[in-house]
């Protein structure tokens, strides 16, 4: 909401519950702010992956059990206490919309909205045994559940999901499902229109399936396990039109269960942690396939868990046995002789009796990477400059306490993963999710104190720079921009005088440039 008055000779208005005052001789640069604001919600977007549902049901008697969020309010994590009724143990799966606002979640079990109530026609996920078996905590597989926007539809998002079909001792699923979501339906709260449509039918992993954008932007490649004989991974290719079976590769090794999945975020490389190793491999983003490359066996007795590479898509990490954090570079020409111990943990419980062990990770949109811990605990570890080699990684255990359980992570793919510019099967054109090396960006607000926003996305894969220039052209101050990210919070010193300047963004060979007016500094 925006209120406004005239006092003391001087425009007063409040924004979000906070008090602006701007002298009357700048009143000519106020209609800069109003048209950045009411352009702001067409800025670059696609920040599917800002809204973090953890914890428990808020029903239970518990004091410590309840539902939280992990938000990323201009790329800055804020952690809240959130009443729902939804339980997450390991299955999470959840996305917003292209500027952050959440749409709909799912722990497996069923499909819930925006305002935590059940989805239409969002009951009933997974028909088993075993879903029923946990139909009021949400199913305890992780990487069970991966939502991503249907490709050429605008309101349209495809949800592919699995549980445990096969009977104990096997206890594998059968199927890999499918479900539709039109957020057009209930009025904007979304519509399953479609509900657990088979994709395939085999003795499959029962997690880690993944997807991956594929090269011309659009698409996607979905990588889902097979377990058996001639262990492997089917591949799926999602249009427009169909999904359909592409490829079947087999693989050199069984880990009897998976841990975690993940593409780099550029997508030319895939990693797993299955029990008792990882695996390493290249990823064609045109045709699918994957290229075996090396893997590490630790042992029968040691198993891997949690997997994650850095947003420079260098570093790979993986737990081992909840105790460690391992470091490979994907660059070395040996990986696996690349190892290092980049964290071992450190006793710490929270609260008292329950360790904070290792375990799940998930990249964030602000370039750091989130840690859960192997049991329900109050703590998320993170690794704070994951593109650093070794220990400069900086392994932050429990550096987030929160004040309920907590036992999962959400499953994301990367979202923000454009055309492979150049590619043989870089062949679409006037496609949404395609990114080019067009550099408009946003300022919000402008004029400004010092204080702003800029809203932009950068050539696929590349690192930016902003710049203040005065109007003679000489640089006052710059930073970098991260390419992971869409929206940073910019705090100029007292250095820069108020008045008029120049803002620049630069990333490879390209640039663009706009006004930039600042007061009161």
């Amino acid at each position: 909401m925006i209120l406004f008055s005239i006092l003391n000779g001087n425009l007063t208005f409040w924004f979000n519950v906070k008090l602006y005052v701007v002298p009357m001789k700048h009143i000519r640069y106020l209609s800069f702010v109003f048209l950045i604001f009411f352009s702001y919600q067409n800025c670059v977007g696609q920040q599917n992956d800002y809204y973090w549902p953890l914890g428990y049901a808020s029903y239970s008697p518990s004091p410590l059990a309840g539902g939280m969020s992990l938000t990323f309010p201009s790329n800055v994590a804020q952690l809240d206490t959130h009443s729902r009724p939804m339980w997450f143990v390991y299955t999470n799966a959840t996305i917003s919309n292209d500027i952050g606002q959440l749409l709909f979640y799912t722990n497996g079990v069923y499909i819930a909205n925006a305002v935590d109530d059940t989805m239409m026609n969002g009951s009933g996920l997974n028909p088993s045994w075993y879903t029923t078996s946990f139909s009021n905590t949400g199913l305890r597989i992780p990487q069970a559940a991966l939502i991503i926007p249907k490709p050429g539809g605008d309101s349209l998002f495809y949800l592919f999901h699995s549980t445990l079909d096969y009977p104990t001792p096997l206890a594998r699923p059968r199927f890999l499902y499918l479900s539709t979501i039109n957020m057009n339906g209930d009025n904007g709260l979304g519509d399953v229109t479609q509900k657990n449509h088979v994709i395939i039918e085999d003795t499959l992993y029962d997690n880690a399936f993944n997807v991956c954008r594929h090269a011309n932007g659009r698409d996607w490649w979905l990588l889902v396990q097979r377990w058996g004989a001639n262990i492997g991974y089917y591949t799926f290719l999602v249009t427009p039109d169909t999904i359909q079976q592409m490829n079947y590769q087999t693989y050199p090794f069984d880990g009897l269960q998976a841990g975690q999945s993940c593409f780099s975020p550029d997508g030319s490389k895939y990693i797993i942690s299955y029990w008792w190793g990882v695996a390493f491999f290249e990823f064609d983003r045109c045709s699918g396939m994957l290229t075996f490359i090396d893997h590490k066996y630790f042992g029968g007795n040691i198993f891997c868990l949690g997997a994650s590479i850095s947003p420079n898509s260098r570093y790979a990490y993986v737990t081992l046995g909840g105790n460690e954090i391992l470091q490979y570079d994907l660059n070395a020409s040996n990986i696996v002789a690349s190892e290092q111990v980049v964290a071992t943990y450190d006793g710490f419980q929270a609260p008292a009796g329950w360790n904070t062990n290792f375990w799940m990770h998930q990249i964030g949109p602000d370039g750091k990477i989130y840690i859960s811990t192997t049991s329900t605990t109050m703590a998320l570890h993170t690794i704070e400059s994951p593109d650093s080699a070794g220990v400069a990684c900086n392994v932050q255990q429990h550096s987030i306490l929160l004040p309920k359980f907590n036992a999962a992570l959400p499953n994301f793919p990367n979202y923000r993963l454009g055309a492979l510019a150049g590619s043989p099967c870089d062949t679409l054109t006037n496609v949404n999710y395609v990114q080019t090396p067009d550099m408009k960006f946003k300022v919000f607000p402008n004029p400004n104190n010092g204080e702003f926003q800029i809203s932009y996305q950068l050539p696929q894969n590349k690192q930016g720079r902003l710049e203040i220039l005065d109007i003679n052209g000489k640089l006052l101050w710059s930073r970098n921009l991260p390419s992971w990210s869409t929206i940073q919070k910019i705090i100029i010193d007292d250095t820069i005088p108020q008045g008029f300047y120049l803002i620049r963004i630069k990333a490879d060979k390209n640039f663009a440039t706009q006004k930039l007016v600042i007061y009161g500094n």
